[in-house]
């Protein structure tokens, strides 16, 4: 094999290497997003109720039609509330301290966009 040949075999190896990466190295998807919230059960902030336990509860039927949908969960958080159990009067705490709990889940969801920019969509 003479040297031209070998540059010309590298030269060759090279552009069909490069041919087979370039689909990947292309700009990466665009994602639409989703912003669900789950609330807790209702309680007064203030007074008797506001030392009630509070829970937030998700059907799997909930989660997996969103899966079904092509969504993916990417991220969530807690939307916490003080309450004040005072027992009905307002304008002082008989010394009990405030009482923290989950007011909110938020999951967020994406999954990819079909043509267009990235959207935010909320529920």
């Amino acid at each position: 094999m003479s040297k031209v040949q070998g540059y010309l075999l590298i030269g060759l190896v090279v552009l069909l290497l490069g041919a087979s990466l370039a689909p990947r190295i292309g700009p990466g998807p665009k994602w639409e997003y989703k912003l669900v919230s789950f609330a807790s059960e209702g309680h007064n902030r203030e007074g008797e109720g506001a030392a009630a336990f509070s829970s937030i509860v998700i059907g799997a039927d909930s989660l997996k039609e969103y899966g079904d949908q092509g969504w993916e969960l990417v991220g969530s958080f807690l939307e916490m509330e003080t309450a004040f159990p005072n027992f009905g009067r307002g304008e002082y705490v008989t010394g009990l301290q405030p009482n923290v709990r989950p007011q909110r889940l938020m999951l967020i969801f994406k999954r990819p966009l079909r043509g267009g920019a990235a959207k935010a969509e909320g529920s």
